[in-house]
């Protein structure tokens, strides 16, 4: 009895320290409507619209800061787990979108261009347990770079761009949904800086 005692507390431990060992990563190949679903499981309330194709095209600059990260996780609670943010193809993803044609590379004809240049960006998680196998968690997610209108005609207007968006999150178990929650915030900063280059672009 001593013995499978030891193994089933050996296993426990084992079991609580796997998160640990391997990264989970953000998933950025979901449709929209999974996306939608993910919001709602997770009872995160706001979720914005993807932009709209445009008469604008768009570049991001290889040359560019990485932007993909792994999130930093404030706190005791879900400290154990690594979470990856590979956070540049949800960018390349919302910039096609909102691009002319959705291929990000230089025009065939002349009209209006945004050059995007991105420096760096990063996840902040922070959760508490707010009762047994309940747990609610915020997102702060941010970038910043800069961002280059060229239009026929005018001089190119290079001005620096910084976004950032929150969330609250709340799961069921301990500490599940990280991975699906980073990778809904990472959608929604996204679209907040397709939202900011339009403004940009549209002030040119």
């Amino acid at each position: 009895m001593r013995v499978l005692a030891c193994a089933a507390a050996a296993g426990a431990i084992t079991a609580a320290t796997a998160p640990a060992e391997a990264a989970r990563t953000a998933d950025y190949t979901l449709s929209e409507e999974q996306y939608r679903t993910l919001a709602a499981n997770l009872k995160v309330g706001d979720f914005p619209a993807m932009p709209g194709r445009e008469q604008v095209d768009v570049m991001i600059d290889p040359a560019g800061g990485a932007v993909d990260h792994r999130v930093r996780i404030v706190g005791i609670a879900c400290s154990a787990w690594n979470v990856d943010n590979p956070l540049s193809l949800m960018i390349a993803r919302t910039m096609a979108a909102w691009d002319r044609d959705g291929t990000l590379a230089a025009p065939a004809a002349s009209g209006k261009l945004v050059r995007l240049k991105l420096d760096e960006a990063a996840t902040n998680l922070r959760c508490v347990e707010v009762r047994e196998l309940k747990t609610k968690c915020m997102l702060r997610a941010s970038l910043s770079g800069v961002a280059t209108v060229e239009e026929s005609g005018k001089e190119p207007r290079a001005e620096p761009i910084s976004v950032a968006v929150e969330q609250i999150q709340s799961m069921g178990g301990l500490c599940n949904g990280l991975a699906q929650g980073t990778g809904l915030i990472g959608r929604g900063l996204s679209i907040a800086l397709a939202e900011r280059l339009r403004a940009l672009a549209g002030a040119s």
